[in-house]
């Protein structure tokens, strides 16, 4: 199984979204493990994986939000794992406060359900 990278270790200091990576087979579950390794600041962020059928990777949905890594506020590490529900994936993130958190996030597919 490859690791995926997801996002590069950097320093986030607002909203975003990373870049979308083609998924050879939705039908699988994919395994999220997110590292902040660095947090500053008073604020959470809430990390959600993000969706796409479409090739240009142009039309992004979210899922249900029970996916998402929810109000973290210091620096963790964190692995989840659920469905791929789509061809394309990325990840994105809401920051709410004031926050430098330095992040990395990796990806890997696995067989069967999540």
């Amino acid at each position: 199984m490859d690791v995926l990278s997801v996002l590069a270790s950097q320093a986030l200091t607002g909203s975003g979204q990373s870049s979308g990576i083609y998924l050879a087979d939705p039908g699988q579950s994919i395994a999220v493990f997110l590292n902040i390794t660095a947090w500053t600041g008073a604020g959470t962020i809430v990390f959600a994986p993000e969706w796409s059928y479409d090739k240009s990777m142009s039309t992004w949905f979210a899922p249900d939000t029970s996916e998402a890594f929810t109000s973290l506020g210091v620096a963790k590490k964190v692995v989840r794992v659920f469905p791929a529900r789509a061809p394309f994936f990325r990840m994105s993130w809401t920051v709410t406060g004031i926050v430098n958190a330095t992040t990395e996030i990796k990806a890997m597919m696995r067989e069967g359900a999540a």
